[in-house]
Order: C-alpha cells, then sequence, then structure tokens
C-alpha cells in the first residue's frame, strides 16, 4: 500500500498533538466529588480534605449522601445552621490555593461545582431585591477583590463582582446546575458561566491588581429565615492554566511547516 505525502503528514501531526497539548496542562488546585476518603458522611467536611468552614460554624457543612448530583455523596449547607447578624446569615467551606496565575504561568484559573438550591422562591417580580438566599461559587484574590457565581431564591443566576451584580439568567430551584467562574489575568476579565451558557465576561477594573487566588469557596447566603434554605454541592474544581493552546498552535505550525519544506518535488526533473 502506497502513503501519499498528505497521509504521513497527518499521522505524524496526530501523533504530536498529544505531546504539544500536554504541556498546556497546567496545575489542578483543588479536584473532589466527595465520595471517597478523607470525606464521611454524617461529618463536617472541617478539616478534611483541605476544606474549613470559615465563616460559620463546623455543623452547616456536612457531608451527606443525600440529593449527590452523581456518586454517592455530596456536600451540605444546612441553613438551619447558619450563623451571623440578623440580617446576613453565611456558611462557606474554603480552600486556600494561594495560588498566584501569573508568577506560575498560568494566567487562566477556573472554578466550577455542581450545586442545588432547595427551599421557597421570593420572586415578586422585584429582581434583585428578591435576591434573599442563595448558593454560590466565590473567589477571593489577595487584594481583597470578590467574584461570584450563584444561584438565587428568586430564580436567578447571578454574576457578581466586588459588591456589584453583573449578569443574570433564569436558575431554577430544586434541580442542578453547573456553576462556573474563570477569571482570566492576561485578558484581566472575569467570565461567569451557569450549565454551559455564558452569562456574560466583565472586565477588570482599575482596582483589581492581584493575580493571586487566596480563597476558593462554596457558601450559603440567608438574608432571613435560613432555616428554609438547603445547598448542595458535588464535582467541586479548581484549576489553572495557560492561554488556551498556545503551546499545541506553535507546535503543530512548526511541524507544518516543517513537512512543507520537506514535500517531495513533483514536476518535471530538468536535464
Amino acid at each position: 500500500m502506497k502513503y501519499s505525502f498528505e497521509m504521513i503528514a497527518v499521522a505524524i501531526l496526530a501523533a504530536f498533538f498529544p505531546l504539544a497539548t500536554h504541556a498546556a496542562r497546567g496545575d489542578v488546585l483543588v479536584s473532589t466529588n466527595f465520595d471517597s476518603a478523607p470525606f464521611q458522611a454524617g461529618q463536617t467536611i472541617n478539616g478534611r480534605g483541605g476544606f474549613l468552614v470559615s465563616p460559620g460554624v463546623p455543623s452547616a457543612m456536612m457531608i451527606t449522601t443525600s440529593n449527590a448530583f452523581d456518586g454517592g455523596q455530596a456536600l451540605e449547607a444546612i441553613g438551619s445552621q447558619l450563623t451571623g447578624p440578623s440580617i446576613f446569615y453565611q456558611t462557606a467551606a474554603t480552600t486556600d490555593p494561594n495560588y498566584d496565575a501569573i508568577a506560575n504561568g498560568n494566567p487562566i484559573i477556573t472554578l466550577e461545582v455542581h450545586a442545588r438550591l432547595d427551599g421557597p422562591s421570593t420572586d415578586t417580580g422585584n429582581g434583585t431585591a428578591d435576591d434573599i438566599a442563595s448558593v454560590n461559587l466565590d473567589a477571593l484574590l489577595s487584594d481583597n477583590s470578590y467574584f461570584s457565581t450563584y444561584l438565587s431564591s428568586n430564580g436567578q443566576a447571578y454574576g457578581y463582582v466586588n459588591q456589584n451584580y453583573v449578569f443574570s439568567g433564569a436558575a431554577a430551584l430544586g434541580q442542578y446546575h453547573d456553576l462556573k467562574l474563570v477569571l482570566d489575568f492576561n485578558q484581566r476579565a472575569s467570565t461567569f458561566i451557569v450549565d454551559g451558557n455564558v452569562l456574560g465576561t466583565e472586565p477588570f477594573d482599575s482596582t483589581i491588581q492581584s493575580s493571586v487566588l487566596v480563597n476558593a469557596d462554596m457558601s450559603l447566603n440567608s438574608l432571613i429565615l435560613p432555616a428554609q434554605y438547603t445547598g448542595t454541592f458535588d464535582d467541586f474544581s479548581v484549576t489553572a492554566t495557560p492561554e488556551p493552546s498556545a503551546g499545541a498552535i506553535l507546535v503543530m505550525a512548526g511541524l507544518i511547516l516543517v513537512l512543507m519544506r520537506a514535500k517531495p518535488r513533483t514536476g518535471p526533473l530538468l536535464e
């Protein structure tokens, strides 16, 4: 069987592509589905797997076998255990990556979790004024810049930056949603994604100067009647990656150039 130049080129590129992309995978800072040790059903997450319950009491964040998105266990935030002043109750399972995205050469940090909020709807048609309780995927930088993608009791999902609502979209209570928060420190922008749909991308303002992710957490907040709400989280991850496929593009372009130069001539021979 004869092999054309094009067939050989495709085979070589296919062989080298995994090598080109391998170097661009970045760092996995956190990744868990809460199904195995050190997580135990009926026990707090506090002090296990690098998580602390802060703010809040350890009994507010428990490993459960109820309502897991997949596998056998999930993390449950229990509204009746929330603490705080009378106008704001909160608990959070927090990790502390202390990761400098720029210094490590991985300028894109992505937080993701499957989350659900169970409890009564607070939607009265008044928009953010009806945002009473929420489950949140949060990121805090070393300069105290704060970002969140979250589900609200008013049936909306929000993108939130430094005390400002920036984007929203419908997200029903009582079911899981895939929450994602992408911080791009090269492009200086944050992107908020729910169930694969981009709510929007917000440029960093001048107050956001840090590229160090200090905290990544899952939280349950409520302004009133916190005991009516429960939050559940599963498949939590925090990853840091280079710009998409930059290394792969360079390697592939170089290979194509080499192959083009090496392609045999097919024209007539000169006498």
